[in-house]
């Protein structure tokens, strides 16, 4: 699971870089594909994003359950 994260931070940029290079030097053309993908940029930005957070709150209950079974 660690490994996949830092590889889903680098999907987004990546796949961005892509699309605004085959915008820029393809012209015109290109435009439909390129505005159809652009909301890709974003959810590719955001799964790694909300991957963490889920990751976060999982380990704060698992602290939590830690805590109340030291204290009883």
């Amino acid at each position: 699971m660690k490994g996949n994260l830092k590889i889903g931070f680098y999907i987004a940029p990546v796949f961005c870089a892509l699309l605004c290079l085959m915008q820029l030097f393809a012209g015109n053309v290109t435009a439909i594909v390129f505005y159809a993908h652009l909301p890709l940029c974003f959810m590719f930005g955001a799964f790694p994003a909300i991957a963490l957070y889920k990751k976060v709150i999982s380990l704060e209950e698992e602290l939590k359950d830690l805590k109340t079974k030291l204290n009883s």
